[in-house]
């Protein structure tokens, strides 16, 4: 079961800000996509908008140094920055060479960007379909742990979501644990929408109601699909979807 949000509900629904785009070099193309279906969502309910989308540059010296360039004002608004740190086709000239833009120039250029934005931007959030450092998950002897780093840095220079579609391995998000909220904001939360009180009940968790006494801890697939098979996953689904609420806080 899905979850349909009509464009009206969409632009209805309590917002922490204005919305805008921005689209590092080389992602130009999929964050005018998603300007194209925010506009047209926008029109179905009832709003004249042109584009969400802000200018920028990230120009270069002849050093091969570079900066971030954000050609509006973007003062107390709700900033999405669009990277593609996988699109090798961008090209920048440096002492009359041709060189390619690889995933650590990419990054770099999203980081001078969130600087441009930075103490204006009511929050900035960052669309990364390709995880920057995704391949580099996991440290083994004494290798150099990039996508976990490079996440800290995004949470460092206050990026508060990061959206991503190739994460590699979720695990990678424990680098991360509250990039969304702190502890006190979730306890904030929590007692707004009232829920702090059953969270902090001295139930057991379910991996201490449902864990087996003795585990198995090399299955044979036939007896994996076997238990499955007894088990209502549609339903378990519906009915789950059926009883969420939303809570606006």
């Amino acid at each position: 079961m899905s979850i349909e949000i009509s464009p009206k509900s969409f632009f209805e629904q309590p917002s922490v800000a204005d919305m805008r785009l921005i689209a590092c070099p080389g992602a130009e193309e999929l964050t005018g996509l998603i300007d194209k279906h925010l506009v047209r969502w926008a029109k179905a309910a009832g709003i004249e908008k042109d584009t969400f989308i802000i200018s920028c540059d990230c120009p270069r010296f002849q050093s091969g140094d570079a900066k971030g360039l954000v050609k509006e004002s973007v003062r107390g608004d709700d900033i999405f920055i669009v990277v593609d740190p996988g699109n090798y086709s961008v090209t920048y000239k440096l002492f009359n060479y041709e060189n390619h833009m690889s995933p650590d120039d990419h990054f770099a250029n999203l980081k001078r960007l969130i600087q441009a934005v930075a103490g204006k931007a009511h929050r900035v959030s960052v669309i990364m379909p390709s995880l920057y450092g995704g391949r580099q998950h996991r440290r083994v002897s004494r290798e150099s742990l990039d996508c976990a780093f490079s996440l800290q840095q995004l949470r460092a220079v206050g990026v508060k979501n990061i959206i991503t579609f190739d994460a590699h391995d979720p695990r990678v998000q424990n680098a991360i644990p509250l990039i969304g909220f702190d502890k006190e904001e979730i306890i904030a939360v929590s007692e707004k929408i009232g829920t702090f009180e059953t969270s902090s009940l001295p139930y057991e968790d379910c991996c201490t109601v449902f864990t087996p006494r003795h585990p198995a801890t090399h299955p044979k697939m036939e007896k994996i699909l076997e238990g499955e098979s007894k088990l209502d996953i549609d339903g378990l689904i519906d009915e789950a979807m059926a009883g969420i609420e939303i809570v606006f806080c």
